[in-house]
């Protein structure tokens, strides 16, 4: 053993990181998973009920005197579709949520499935360099590594909602796109632009649902990373949470409301107030990033002096 070999010791420290970060990503994933698949069984019941409402009032349509005594029967009837929808769109949405978490756990477990043996041959390593660093008087050498690895962790977290926080403004440009799309549709059609206008603005607020549906997804996995930085306090003031809320929100309404012009500015102030704070989030984790690459290449440096010192 010699100092030649300290280069493959960081590479398995690193793979050791990165197998940490993956453990503490699988656990997590598993928890909310186990949270969905129990809200679930809630919203599945729910819509088996909004259902059975509105085949019911299905039913009675074909009852004319029903219908003649009921003024309102539309009304209701109208009611118990739109009830029904929005019960079918919070389980889809749901489903896709489930479905978004089994994809990052086989992910994950596949990738953690590559890292069997790190443990193994990094203590191995380690503890024939603890030797020898013994042998040559190099008691330092330990508290270096513990260090280094507890800063490669926390370089690997950083990176990870670094990503996330891109993935997150790339689903807000392209929600505020499709809104602003709609916008404009929106005010043609209000100016008696018919059909053609109705249904392109009917088209971009389609694809600002899907969009907005992802970019919430985004945001709870954003959320999720940011839980890891215990050494980054700039979160807490965020209110990171508020990215996901406010997106449910929007959703709450989708089926009646949000073909409103009002209805649609609104939705376009929220999203790029929501982008604003994610573009000043990724600036600091950014920032954060740059401090840990500082603090690691000053620890190492000051690792490789101290044994060259005593080589």
């Amino acid at each position: 053993m010699n100092a030649n070999d300290f280069s493959n010791l960081e590479a398995l420290s690193r793979a050791m990181a990165q197998k940490t970060y993956l453990v503490k990503k699988q656990k997590k994933l598993s928890e909310a998973l186990n949270e969905l698949t129990q809200e679930e069984i809630r919203l599945a019941s729910i819509l088996k009920k909004e259902t059975a409402d509105y085949e019911k009032m299905e039913r009675l349509s074909l009852t004319s005197l029903i219908v003649m005594i009921s003024r309102d029967y539309e009304e209701k009837k109208n009611k118990e579709y739109n009830e029904m929808r929005m019960a079918e769109y919070k389980y889809q949405e749901l489903m896709g949520r489930i479905e978004n978490l089994q994809d990052d756990l086989a992910k994950t477990g596949a990738e953690l499935s590559t890292l069997n043996d790190v443990e193994t041959e990094y203590k191995k390593l380690l503890d024939a360099k603890l030797s020898w660093a013994e042998e040559q008087n190099i008691k330092a050498i330990s508290d270096f590594e513990s260090r280094l690895h507890t800063l490669r962790r926390e370089l690997k977290e950083a990176d990870e909602a670094i990503s996330a926080c891109h993935d997150l403004i790339s689903s807000l440009e392209s929600a505020l796109d499709s809104l602003s799309s709609a916008k404009s549709w929106g005010l043609y059609d209000m100016v008696g632009g018919g059909l053609i206008s109705s249904l392109a603005k009917h088209d971009h607020l389609d694809t600002a649902e899907e969009t907005l549906k992802d970019a919430s997804e985004k945001a709870r996995k954003l959320s999720m990373e940011l839980k890891d930085l215990t050494e980054f306090p700039e979160i807490e003031s965020l209110n990171i949470d508020s990215f996901s809320r406010t997106f449910d929100i929007f959703f709450d309404n989708i089926f009646s409301d949000f073909a409103i012009q009002s209805q649609i500015d609104e939705s376009r102030e929220r999203v790029i107030s929501n982008a604003t704070d994610a573009d000043d989030l990724l600036e600091k984790l950014t920032s954060h990033r740059e401090e840990i690459c500082k603090k690691i290449e000053a620890l190492t440096e000051e690792r490789n002096t101290y044994l060259i010192d005593y080589c």
